[in-house]
């Protein structure tokens, strides 16, 4: 691929503003995560990756290598405790990384600045920057595995699996990759190769762990991840805000809802629900492509515009959700913009992300009981967002299936 000066320049202000951002970390959390982080790796820097499982561990490999990187990096105990705030730098950087996508879009001119965009936006970095998770990594990941599975089939599968490794939510865009990855794969041969990379790259990820024979102790965390805080919300202000006369956070998930299904249950079914019709356009588009071999410009705009989508279907109606975990979305709806040129799902998200941020935080010590921070009015905010989503999704775009090219692209193909 060329590079031409403007992506010359992206690159160099991206490197430029990742610098400046690191001098500007404030010396300030979330404490019981960034506990958790120095515990971690306190027990890595002494035990070693291979026995991280022996203790009360409940994230996926791939954080707990970038932790073990930092922990010999610091070289002491001391060090580690001393310089725990810069463990910020990790997510950090995968929140300025994707900005290095721009230059694989073919529109030089009219992507030159958007990067900007996403580096001045304080509801995206604030995850990284002021609460100190690490939620932009598995985000870019998962993101980047669908933006190259246009090009790269077995990049994007790489990327997925290291995803799958850092967060297991990032499961939800499995289907999306799947789907952009027909326009891919012409054999079964090729499928064969690329599930059989995937396993591989898998296989390296938990070799410690295999040769230490301590797999079952990953295996456990895998398993356990789902139902760990069995309740409904966890300060993610969504549609149990919305309809529950009671917080959220004080009714357990296994709770029936008027004595005929669980909230846990209830939210599966609506994300299964309103996550299919999200998908559905989609399918259509890329049948449609496989058929008349082309790519349209606008295959992009629902590629990205439906992984935001499942993103904030994920966060909205599930139980056990986390505030961030609407986090996805704001990188899913600022590659939408970017294609389709108009950043307002983008920038309505970004607010309703930074409400519940900092509503929880309250970092910026604003006026938290005003109208615009009250649980329902961001609620209602996040629904709105998605159902502006679906509108422009079924709404913006041809999803008719034209029969006729069908059949003219299989007579071309016999002839």
């Amino acid at each position: 691929m060329f590079i031409n000066i403007k992506h010359q320049k992206l690159i160099t202000e991206t490197a430029l503003f990742f610098i400046v951002m690191i001098f500007l970390i404030p010396h300030f959390y979330y404490q019981d995560d960034m506990d958790l982080w120095q515990e971690w790796a306190l027990a890595l820097y002494s035990d070693g990756l291979k026995n991280i499982y022996e203790h009360e561990v409940n994230y996926q490999p791939l954080f707990l290598y970038c932790l073990y990187g930092y922990s010999l990096l610091q070289g002491s105990e001391s060090a580690i405790v001393q310089n725990i705030t810069y463990i910020k730098i990790i997510p950090l950087l995968f929140d300025i990384v994707p900005a290095s996508l721009l230059i694989f879009i073919n529109r030089p001119k009219q992507t030159s600045n958007y990067h900007l965009i996403l580096f001045f936006n304080i509801a995206y970095l604030y995850n990284s920057m002021v609460w100190g998770q690490v939620d932009s990594i598995h985000t870019f990941l998962s993101l980047a595995a669908i933006f190259f599975a246009f090009r790269y089939p077995f990049w994007s599968v790489a990327l997925f699996i290291l995803a799958f490794n850092t967060k297991i939510q990032s499961i939800i865009f499995l289907p999306i990759l799947a789907v952009v990855l027909l326009l891919k794969i012409k054999s079964v041969k090729k499928l064969l190769l690329l599930i059989l990379w995937g396993l591989s790259i898998e296989a390296i990820i938990l070799l410690p762990f295999l040769i230490s024979g301590k797999i079952h102790q990953y295996l456990v965390v895998i398993t356990g991840s789902i139902g760990y805080y069995p309740i409904v919300s966890m300060n993610a202000f969504n549609f149990w805000y919305l309809i529950s006369k009671y917080n959220p956070m004080a009714i357990h998930d296994d709770t029936l809802i008027r004595h005929l299904i669980s909230y846990k249950k209830a939210g599966l079914l609506l994300f299964l629900f309103f996550s299919t019709i999200t998908l559905i356009p989609l399918l259509i588009k890329t049948i449609r492509a496989i058929f008349i071999r082309k790519i349209s410009a606008k295959y992009y705009e629902i590629v990205f515009l439906t992984s935001g989508l499942v993103a904030l279907i994920f966060f909205y109606f599930n139980t056990e959700m986390h505030e961030r975990y609407s986090h996805p979305a704001l990188l899913s709806l600022f590659f939408y913009g970017v294609y389709k040129r108009n950043f307002n799902l983008y920038i309505l998200v970004s607010i309703a992300y930074f409400l519940n941020m900092e509503k929880v935080l309250q970092y910026y010590m604003l006026p938290y009981d005003s109208f615009i921070f009250h649980n329902k009015v961001i609620a209602s905010l996040f629904l709105a967002i998605i159902l502006i989503g679906l509108y422009r999704l079924y709404g913006a775009y041809n999803l008719k299936i034209d029969l006729n090219l069908f059949k003219a692209a299989l007579f071309q193909k016999d002839k």
